[in-house]
């Protein structure tokens, strides 16, 4: 069958698809004709219906952003319950480093500690036995002993 003809049921008449076209959809429809019917429709219904779909409408609308702004009110402060636990969790850290801080910049043993510990540091008359079978006990591989 062409593209540009179509056959009719019941029909063995064949009609081109540009006809069949004029016959379903008038070549102008103004907006007249469509929005005078459709007022004329609407000043048959009583008014009280039309306002009741109104007001129901409206309610339907209310009651969405309602129930959205609920639950981005129960996210937001799920978030902010988070942020104030990690605030607090952070504030707890920072005190442990201030004090750190300070008995590094004044306790000559704490620095002592610390070089021995993270540094790996030793003293000339320390004793240095490596251990190559522990490896849970110590990050530096080696245990140093004090004379």
């Amino acid at each position: 069958m062409d593209v540009s003809t179509a056959r009719v049921w019941g029909n063995n008449r064949t009609v081109g698809i540009a006809e069949q076209a004029a016959v379903v959809f008038p070549s102008r429809v103004s907006a007249q004709e469509i929005i005078i019917p459709t007022l004329k429709w609407f000043a048959v219904l009583p008014s009280w219906v039309l306002f009741t779909a109104i007001l129901m409408a409206t309610t339907g609308v209310c009651i969405t952003v309602l129930s959205h702004a609920c639950s981005e009110l129960e996210r937001a402060q799920a978030h902010q319950q988070s942020m104030v636990t990690q605030v607090a969790f952070l504030r707890q850290d920072n005190g442990i480093l201030q004090g750190e801080i300070k008995s590094l910049t004044n306790d000559s043993n704490a620095i002592e500690l610390a070089a021995r510990d993270r540094l790996g540091m030793v003293r000339p008359n320390d004793i240095i036995i490596p251990l190559e079978s522990i490896t849970a006990l110590s990050s530096s591989r080696s245990i140093s002993f004090v004379r």
